[in-house]
This record gives C-alpha cells, sequence and structure tokens, in this order.
C-alpha cells in the first residue's frame, strides 16, 4: 500500500492534526489514570482502519514541514558523504615489520569493511596464520567499526590474506553473499575453524528472523549440505581442531535455549543432541572460545535475576560423547562473573568476593579443576579499586590485560604473569609468582599486591601464594580518548596486543603493542585521517557537578563523583562568547557507556561553528558500574534527567552555547525517555529536541507488558512472556510496578506523556521524533501519544485551524516503518552493546521520505546510506530550526508516517547526489 505524500519541493505546511480524544480509566494500586488517547495503543495497528488514519494524516504533516528543508538537507547529504568517506573509501593493511607509507602500502589499499585477525593460536606446528575481513561490494565502504555489525542486507564478502603476505594477489573470497550459492537476507555470525578449512555461517534466508546454519569447505569451494542446521541462534563455537562445533536453538522468544555439539559430516537431525538446556524463560545461552583456543565456555546468563553461571569444556575432548561440560559456579543471588583460561587456572572477573559486593569488578584466580573452581577457591589476583571500572580481560600466555574505566575515559591495563604453566596433564606443580619492575616510558608502573595471606590453591594438598605483580598501563595520549580491544584479534602466545585508539577528533588508529618490550606500531589507519584535519579542531573534558535536588528518593553522589562531558568544535570558528550553537548528544543510560569516538558524520554541524557534546550523565558507566547500578536505575532514573538539564544549564554558565542555541538528541528508547522527561522539566533550556524511538509513555509500557508477561504464565510454565523477552530487560532498568507500589509511584512521578505541563506553553523547543511502526521495545504508541499531548495541553490555538501560533510546540516528527526496533548511534544500534542480536533497519521508511523509489534496485541502497538519509534529515532539522526560526516562530508537533511502497516525490536524489560526488571526487 502506497502512502500518498506531498511534493517536497515548495510544499505548504499542512495543519497539524489532532488525534480525538476519548476519555478512558485505568486503575492501578487503587489510583485511576484517565487516558484520552489509550484507543491509540494497538497490538497491530495495521488492522485499525482508525489508527493508520491517523497516522496517514500525521505522515503528510511531517513531510510537509521537513519539506520546506529540502534543499538544506540535499547539501547537508552531500557533506556526510564527503565526510564519512562513503565516495571513494580505501583502507589499508600494512603487513608485519612495515609501516603506513611506501609504495606496498599503497598497492595493498583495498576497499575493506572490517579488519579481523586469525583466531588460532601461534603454537609451533600451527596452521599459517590469516587476516580476515570483509567487504561491502555493490556500493563504497564505510569506515570500519570496532565490532562487527553482521545483520545487514549490504551485499558483503568475507576474505582472508596470509597474515605475513597480506598483499592483493593472496586474497581469497571466501563468502560472497551477493552470490546465489549465498544468497541470504542478513548475516548474523561467521566463525572459522581451528584448522582454516570450515566457516560456519549463520544467516537469515527468509526475511522473518528463521536463522539457519551452513559450513562452508574453503578446499573444495563448496557448501557441505549434509551439515546443514535450521532454525539456530547466532551463537556459534569450534572445538577440537575443527571436527565439532557446538550451535544453539532458540526458545520461543528466539533466545538460546539449547547447546548442542555436531560432530562434522553427520547427520544433525540423527546425531546431535543436546548437552546443554535452559528452562528459565529469563535466561540465555551463550558460547565462547578462550583466548588460548583450549577451552569452549557455555554462558547461560539470567538478566532478570542479574546472575549467570558458565561451564566448560576442553576442547580437545569436546568429540569424545561421554564427556559433559563442567560446572564452574552455579547461579548465585546478584552475582555475575566473566571466566577465561590461562594456563592451569581460570581468570575470573566478578562483582562479589564473598559476601561484599565489588561493583566496578575485581579479577580472581583458581584452578582450572573441579571442585577448586567454584566460589569459595576463588582468591583475589588484582586489587579492588572502587575508582575502576574493569570492563573486561584478556589473558595471554605472560600477561594480563585489563580494559578499564575512570572518570569517563578507558584505560588499558598490562599485568605482568609469570609464564603460564604446560597444559594440565595432571597434578602441576606449586609455583610463586616473583616480584618484578619495568621500565618507564611508555606507560604507569604500578604494583598489583595479591595479600600473601590468601592462598591460591593449585592442588588439593599444596596450596599456592602469589606475590606482588607488576603492572603498567598504556600511554593512549589524547586526554578524551575511546579504545577498542578486540577479542577475535588477539595473539594469546605470541603477547601482542591489537587494539583501536579513537577521539572526538581523532579518526580510528588501530595498534599492535608488544607487552613484553612494551612497544607498539600502527597496523591500520583510517583513510579519514586524509580528510579529515584533525590539528583543526579542539576537544575538551569538562566535570560538571550534580545536582542537589529535592526528592525523597535522590541520593547525591560522594563528592568525588562529576558528570564528564566531552565535546568538539572547530577551533577557527568557536567564540566562546555564547553565540555559538551545540547539539547535546544523549545515549547509553542504560550500564553503557557512550564512548567520545570519532565519528566523521559530526563535521557538517562542526565546519558550521557547532559545539558537539557527549552527556555522560547517571545510568551509563563512565563513572564506574556505581554510576548505573547506584545512581542510574530503579529509584534513581530520573537522575540522568537531573544530569541532563545541569549539563545544558553548564554548557550556557561556561559560554560554550546558549540556551536558545543549544540542541539535544538522543539515540535509544530509554536516552529519549529521559531527554522529553528532562524537557517537561525544565523546556527552555532547549530549543531543538531530536528523539529516536523515545519511550515517553513508560508508565503504561511498563504495567500493560508486565501483567500481560505475568498473567501468560501458568503451571506447566511460561507461555506469553517467552515472546516478549523485552519484559525482562525493564525489569532489570525500571524495577517491577506490578509488584512493588513504591516503583510505581516513583515512574508516574516521571513518564514524560502523564507530565506535559500546560504551563510551559511558549516554551517547549521543537521537537523531532522518529520511531517504527513495529518496534518491540519502544512502540510506535508511545511516541503517538505524546505528541498528541503535547499538542492538546501546550498548542491549543491550534484547534482553530491556525497554521502558526505564537511559541507553541515545535515540530515533531514520528517516523514509522515495518523495522523492529531500530536505534540509532549514527546507524549502528545500541543494542549490540549488550551482546543482543542486532535488529537492522528496513530501509523503505527513510527512502519514501526523501522520496525515492525503496524497491527500484534492492541492493543499491545499503545500510550506511539509510543512515545517512536519516541524519541528514536530523541535521538539517537543527540547522534550520537552530540557525533560520525566528523566535516566535510555530513549534507545532507533527507525526510522519512511512511503510511499504513508492514515495510520490522525487525532488531530492540521494542517489543522484552520491553519483555526482564520486564523479567529482
Amino acid at each position: 500500500m502506497a502512502f500518498p505524500s506531498p511534493a517536497l519541493t515548495n510544499p505548504e505546511l499542512l495543519e497539524a492534526p489532532r488525534a480525538e480524544r476519548i476519555s478512558r480509566a485505568t486503575t492501578y494500586y487503587d489510583q485511576t489514570f484517565r487516558d484520552s488517547y489509550q484507543w491509540l495503543m494497538a497490538e497491530d495497528p495495521r488492522s485499525d482502519p482508525k489508527i493508520m488514519a491517523h497516522l496517514e494524516s500525521e505522515n503528510a504533516y511531517a513531510e510537509s514541514v521537513l519539506g520546506t528543508q529540502a534543499g538544506l538537507r540535499s547539501q547537508v547529504y552531500r557533506h556526510l558523504l564527503e565526510a564519512t568517506g562513503t565516495i571513494s573509501c580505501t583502507d589499508s593493511i600494512v603487513s608485519p615489520g612495515q609501516t603506513n607509507g611506501g609504495d606496498e602500502d599503497t598497492e595493498q589499499s583495498r576497499q575493506l569493511n572490517h579488519l579481523e585477525f586469525d583466531r588460532a593460536p601461534t603454537e609451533p606446528g600451527s596452521p599459517p596464520r590469516y587476516i580476515y575481513y570483509w567487504r561491502i561490494t555493490g556500493t563504497h565502504p564505510r569506515t570500519p567499526r570496532p565490532h562487527f555489525s553482521a545483520s545487514t542486507r549490504t551485499p558483503r564478502q568475507y576474505l582472508r590474506r596470509p597474515y605475513n603476505r597480506p598483499t592483493a594477489d593472496r586474497e581469497e573470497v571466501l563468502l560472497d553473499f551477493s552470490h546465489s550459492l549465498f544468497a541470504c537476507h542478513s548475516v548474523h555470525s561467521v566463525e572459522v575453524s581451528p584448522d582454516h578449512r570450515w566457516i560456519a555461517y549463520v544467516v537469515d534466508t527468509t526475511g522473518v528472523g528463521k536463522l539457519s546454519l551452513y559450513l562452508y569447505d574453503t578446499r573444495s569451494r563448496a557448501l557441505s549440505h549434509q551439515d546443514q542446521v535450521h532454525n539456530v541462534t547466532p551463537a556459534i563455537g569450534w572445538a577440537s581442531g575443527g571436527r565439532i562445533l557446538f550451535y544453539c536453538t532458540p526458545t520461543t522468544a528466539q533466545r538460546p535455549g539449547q547447546v548442542y555439539r555436531h560432530r562434522l559430516h553427520t547427520n544433525p537431525q540423527q546425531s546431535d543432541v543436546p548437552i546443554l538446556s535452559n528452562y528459565n524463560p529469563d535466561a540465555h545461552f551463550d558460547i565462547r572460545i578462550s583466548a588460548s583456543r583450549r577451552l569452549v565456555f557455555f554462558d547461560l546468563v539470567d538478566s532478570a535475576q542479574q546472575q549467570n553461571q558458565t561451564h566448560y569444556l576442553q576442547s580437545d575432548q569436546a568429540a569424545h560423547p561421554d564427556v559433559s561440560p563442567t560446572l564452574i559456579q552455579p547461579f548465585h543471588s546478584h552475582l555475575r562473573y566473566f571466566v577465561e583460561h590461562w594456563g592451569n587456572h581460570l581468570v575470573i572477573l566478578a562483582n562479589r568476593e564473598g559476601a561484599e559486593a565489588r561493583i566496578n569488578g575485581q579479577v580472581f584466580i583458581c584452578p582450572l579443576q573441579d571442585p577448586l573452581c567454584r566460589r569459595e577457591h576463588w582468591r583475589p589476583l588484582v586489587p579492588y579499586d572502587s575508582q575502576i571500572y574493569v570492563q573486561r580481560i584478556f589473558p595471554f600466555a605472560n600477561h594480563l590485560v585489563l580494559w578499564e574505566q575512570s572518570l569517563g575515559k578507558s584505560l588499558v591495563r598490562v599485568v605482568h604473569l609469570p609464564k603460564e604453566q604446560p597444559p594440565n596433564t595432571g597434578r602441576s606443580s606449586p609455583y610463586y609468582i616473583p616480584p618484578r619492575t619495568t621500565s618507564s616510558g611508555h606507560g604507569r608502573n604500578t604494583s598489583v599486591s595479591s595479600p600473601a595471606s590468601q592462598p591460591i590453591p593449585n592442588e588439593l594438598d599444596a596450596p599456592v601464594r602469589i606475590q606482588p605483580l607488576t603492572s603498567h598501563y598504556l600511554a593512549i595520549g589524547d586526554i578524551i580518548a575511546a579504545v577498542r580491544i578486540h577479542p577475535a584479534g588477539q595473539d594469546y602466545y605470541g603477547n601482542q596486543l591489537r587494539y583501536t585508539v579513537s577521539s572526538l577528533a581523532r579518526p580510528p588508529t588501530t595498534y599492535e603493542y608488544r607487552l613484553d618490550t612494551q612497544r607498539k606500531r600502527e597496523l591500520w589507519a583510517s583513510p579519514l585521517h586524509h580528510r579529515f584535519q584533525a590539528h583543526q579542531y579542539t576537544q575538551e573534558r569538562l566535570f560538571v557537578d550534580p545536582p542537589r535536588v529535592k526528592d525523597s528518593f535522590y541520593l547525591t553522589p560522594p563528592r568525588q563523583f562529576k558528570i564528564p562531558v566531552s565535546l568538539v568544535y572547530h577551533a577557527e570558528h568557536f567564540r566562546g562568547d555564547g553565540s555559538n550553537p551545540a547539539v547535546l548528544l544523549l545515549d547509553g543510560c542504560e550500564g553503557r557507556c557512550f564512548e567520545p569516538e570519532f565519528n566523521p558524520q559530526w563535521q557538517p554541524l562542526l565546519d558550521r561553528g557547532y559545539v558537539v557534546v557527549i552527556a555522560h550523565v547517571r545510568g551509563g558507566s563512565e563513572n564506574g558500574r556505581a554510576w548505573h547500578e547506584v545512581f542510574g536505575k530503579y529509584l534513581q532514573k530520573k537522575s540522568s534527567a537531573y544530569d541532563l538539564l545541569a549539563v545544558a544549564h553548564a554548557l550556557a554558565k561556561r559560554r560554550y552555547t546558549s540556551a536558545h542555541r543549544l540542541a539535544v538528541m538522543t539515540f535509544s528508547e530509554g536516552a529519549g525517555m529521559i531527554a522529553a522527561a528532562a524537557i517537561n522539566l525544565k523546556p527552555a533550556l532547549f530549543r531543538v529536541a531530536v528523539l529516536q524511538s523515545p519511550a515517553t509513555d513508560v508508565l503504561n509500557a511498563l504495567m500493560t507488558r508486565l501483567m500481560r508477561a505475568d498473567d501468560s504464565t501458568s503451571e506447566n510454565g511460561p507461555t506469553k512472556l517467552d515472546h516478549d523477552p523485552f519484559a525482562t530487560t525493564l525489569r532489570e532498568e525500571y524495577g517491577d510496578p506490578t509488584a512493588d507500589e513504591a516503583i510505581f509511584k516513583y515512574i508516574a512521578s516521571y513518564s514524560p506523556y502523564h507530565h506535559v505541563n500546560p504551563k510551559h506553553r511558549g516554551r517547549v523547543p521543537h521537537i523531532l521524533v522518529h520511531t517504527h511502526l513495529d518496534d518491540s521495545r519502544a512502540k510506535y504508541w508511545q511516541s503517538t501519544k505524546w505528541v498528541s499531548q503535547l499538542r492538546h495541553r501546550l498548542g491549543s490555538a491550534l484547534a482553530t485551524g491556525s497554521t502558526y501560533s505564537t511559541r507553541t510546540p515545535s515540530h515533531s516528527t514520528f517516523n514509522l516503518s515495518d523495522a523492529d526496533g531500530m536505534n540509532f548511534r549514527g546507524g549502528s544500534s545500541g543494542r549490540h552493546d549488550q551482546g543482543e542480536s542486532m535488529d537492522c533497519p528496513d530501509h523503505r521508511d527513510l527512502l519514501l521520505m526523501v522520496g525515492m523509489d525503496p524497491d527500484s534496485r534492492p541492493d543499491s541502497h545499503p545500510n550506511q546510506l539509510t543512515s545517512l538519509h536519516q541524519l541528514a534529515t536530523n541535521i538539517a532539522f537543527i540547522i534550520e530550526k537552530l540557525e533560520n526560526s525566528m523566535p516566535d516562530a510555530p513549534r507545532l508537533p507533527s507525526l510522519y508516517i512511512s511503510r511499504n511502497g513508492q514515495a510520490s516525490s522525487r525532488e531530492i536524489d540521494f542517489d543522484a547526489i552520491r553519483t555526482s560526488c564520486s564523479s567529482q571526487s
């Protein structure tokens, strides 16, 4: 069904639609709530003509509003193409012993999308090492990301080159997903066997989320049809040198529920049996291979109870059908731990030591032996520091690398360990870790003391005492920098750490760091280094005092906790008198860090004199896990909104910008909710707001979702709850208002939909809202109801038919598509950071918005260009409202709905712009 779209050229601004008000009452905890827009809430809005008619009218109004920015949007889009390198992008790989620059490096330049290193150990006699990487085909590639965003329709190739000879003539195309042999809707995971012969990959060939597992033989260049497995999840892992493949089958909630062991060249339906099963609807499995490749870990994570348990299986014994996985530590209340392998030991990162909480994570060690791997035998290896959040551990043969976060900055710490023991063939000998000293110059040396009074049992009758260790920190360089360590790219036996560094003013660069000599060399540098002149931009780190609020539940953080703020601006355009416009970015707020990474998509704003700001408010983990666990969730959720207002006020007070020149932009449903709550509290602090799928009616969303999930359980176990895995996430972040009246009242005190204040009429910013018709996380009706409420309470003059009304709410655009749960951070999903499968947007919604035919060339519009389309719309909206709107310009909420079908307008031909820019370059 095609939706009629007003022409984008010289459009007439339509009257903002008004949703019919039908009062309905709902009672919670003996409190009656009247909701005039409850009729907009439907599980299947397509089956309700009245709802769809309203969404169509919202769509038409939004197109009329955005149509006035057509010329500006095309200019911004052209700038984005040039800034992101989408027009022409060549990424270099550097062979060992070489540096960037030189003829051979130039010959090696290729259009690479993602760089991986061989995952096999480098022991004597091991197979040759390869560099594995992805390439986008059929379009121009984008800059590599620290993690692989696999779930996309973009045609891709999976390739490899020998590590020691990474020249173009040695390149092998392994998987070509643009070829009919590998035709699929999306790619979800790819794993190479340790012997480099087999490639296991999980794809969606149906387009409805049903995943299948395929095995490709790199020798015969053919698929093994005998080994195909259907109805699986992305979790896969190799063992026994490539003879055994582990995979998971999904529950009804599409979560990994059972782990199967598959032997190559056997019929999966006849020979595969589950080795681990999970019957907890709130838990799911993950499969990991240890850094040493000797162990396979099976993590069972229960998000609802904030706990997990891990089994392990020795890789060389995985082929024996009688060998079962060994449980390290069973579920324990609120105990979360992450396990890695080192020698004859397990190295564990856990959040508890005995009965005491270690919220920022402490590193323990225990023998690789049952029952000595139980929690009571864990001994501290690295002292706990309440100011440092340990995000992950990376063991090497003689070192342990800690990826840390402190005061909003990424840190990399190297702990020196003794030479690891040989593989465990029986009772291991006790050993002592001698104290070490390291040279200074490349990092800061520290001493890691492990109390001698705490023995680490290496065997039942021979406890071992660990002596003080030494460690040092890598010198990152920039004051504000984001560090990414790639688990798949580490060389356990080679003592080489590979990591990527970027900052707000520094494109990403990948380094190889020798842990023994403390020397690093550049492996790969983003081609954006050549087109982005870093010396022209200035980045700063500010610290803002958390506000003091009179609230019975509010916790004031200790004095050492400040709100970190990262910002960047063009040095020549920054005036420092408050006259610069600024865009305040907000994401995370659910335990994730919003890293100050380089993003060329902000260059159009920076070059225009804007200040781009990241607010690391409570709810993330920039100040350690307490920033989320203690001060940013449950009964402290409003603290994030208070922090956002404090940052906005500080930016104006310190003359970086002013309130009437400040825009806020969010990239997730949680961040959108926080921004909406902040706007309700002090709307005059912002002039523009761009929100992505905001959870604005969080009270009704939680109550209806959780009550439906609870009511669907029976004596035989959960039923409907299995179909709503996000209900568990909601409980973990907000609490359960269906079971706790205090939590219910607290959520009711800030739910944005319920707190639109008529007294703020004339002070609400211009608002642009994006959402999706089938978003499973923040339902479409949350944004729809909020926009309708804004119009009713703050723009009542519009009921007379007047298009322009003095100081009334602004334009609020509402994008609905058939995509499921799209969260933007420059086009990528925040959800991916949580380990969940990434939901990719359907490109149709944005192609319809800009007036292109989505069905003309199905493979010609990759996910990145789709993201750039929407980003161009957002930036043009911000620029137009901050620079061109008069103080008394209308501020009317508007909705944009797009669905499958062709758009009637083709005024902005983004494809032609891309072609033109490519020819010019």
